[in-house]
Order: C-alpha cells, then structure tokens, then sequence
C-alpha cells in the first residue's frame, strides 16, 4: 500500500484498504485511512460513514477526529468541524496545520479573536509557515489590531522576500491606518511582484489553508 501512496494511485490504495476492511471490519486504522482516501477523492459522504465507524469503536482518536473534522469542513458543517479539532487538541493530536484549519473556521464563524489565538498556536508549532502570519494578521487588522497585524505582515516579509500577499495585505492596514506614505512602498513591490495584486489582497489570505488529511 505504501507503493501505492507514493505512486499516487488512490483507487488501489481505495481497493487494498477495502480488502482489509473485509476481514477485519473494527480497524480504525484501516477505516480512517479509508475514509482519509476517499475525502481526497471527493467522495465526502463515503468518508463521513467510515470516519463515523472509526470513532464509533474509538471516540479518542485523535487523527480520525482531525480527518473528520476536516470532512465536515469541506461539507461547510462549521461547528461540527470545530467540534472534532477541538476534541482532537484535548485527546493529543495537535499539530500546526490543525489549529491553522481550526481558525480558518473560527475567522469564517466571525470568531476572530478565537482565530488568532489559533494562528498563534499554528506559529508555535511552525514558524516558517507564512500563510500562518498572513492569516493572523488579516485577523488582527480586522479586529482593529493594526499595529501587531502590520508586524505579522512585515514578519512573513522576513521570511519570504518576494510574497506580493504581504506586501498587499501591509499596504492595506497602512492605508488603513492613513499612513500613506509606508503604504505607497509596499503597493509598488506588490504590483512589481504581481500586476494582479489588488484583486487578491481584498480576497481572503486563509483561503490558503494547510489542510492534510492524516492516513496513517
């Protein structure tokens, strides 16, 4: 099977997993990764019921509860997924990639303050990750924290040179601030970067989210 997964061949992963599952119908292991498999495939309904079965045998599984949680995300069912991270966090499963995901729903919920703390969280575990700086001080400049968003821009700046997102999202809280003058900079180096970048810095910066389902 690991073949398999290196090869990128899900439908055999799909059909070896299947296999096992036939003889042994009670194994979490099997069923989550199952489940993980077809969440990749797009098949959310198939992926809910083996994540269901898997929790059902061991509602403390941490890595079914975060594939799950990222199912009922993908189903837009908000608050189920904030259910199942969160119950993930409390049974030990707790990574960088899950909080960031954790507060995109947050954020996505008008739970900002809660988001940021998760950003923070995924920062901890992560400190190279931009996205993770971009998304909390989208957060923060929201809340009406501007000065500690600007550092977070200005921090994944440090850490990639050439993201046109920080310079576009560090040009808007200065316009937002109306120090016009800092601003000017950083839309030039965005626009240099990226001719397109107005279109994108009023989009949402989590909408580049990490989100991985676990398989084994």
């Amino acid at each position: 099977m690991r073949q398999a997964l290196n090869d990128g061949d899900e439908d055999r992963v799909e059909e070896i997993l299947s296999a096992y599952l036939a003889e042994h119908p009670d194994s979490v292991e099997a069923l989550r990764g199952r489940g993980g498999m077809y969440a990749v495939l797009g098949e959310m309904d198939q992926a809910l019921e083996d994540l269901n079965r898997a929790l059902k045998i061991a509602p403390d599984d941490g890595v079914a509860l975060n594939n799950r949680a990222l199912v009922f995300k993908e189903m837009n069912r908000k608050d189920e997924a904030i259910a199942d991270y969160e119950k993930a966090i409390v049974c030990g499963f707790d990574e960088a990639s899950l909080r960031n995901n954790l507060a995109i729903l947050y954020s996505s919920t008008d739970r900002k303050q809660k988001a940021v703390e998760h950003y923070g969280e995924a920062i901890r575990f992560d400190p190279s990750d931009v996205v993770f700086y971009l998304n909390r001080g989208a957060c923060l400049v929201d809340l009406g924290e501007i000065d500690p968003g600007i550092a977070d821009f200005t921090s994944a700046i440090t850490l990639a040179p050439n993201d046109y997102r920080a310079y576009a999202l560090r040009y808007n809280a200065y316009v937002e601030k109306g120090e016009l003058d800092k601003a000017r900079p950083d839309g030039e180096k965005a626009h240099q970067l990226n001719p397109d970048w107005k279109m994108w810095a009023s989009a949402d910066p989590s909408s580049a989210d990490n989100t991985q389902i676990q398989e084994d």
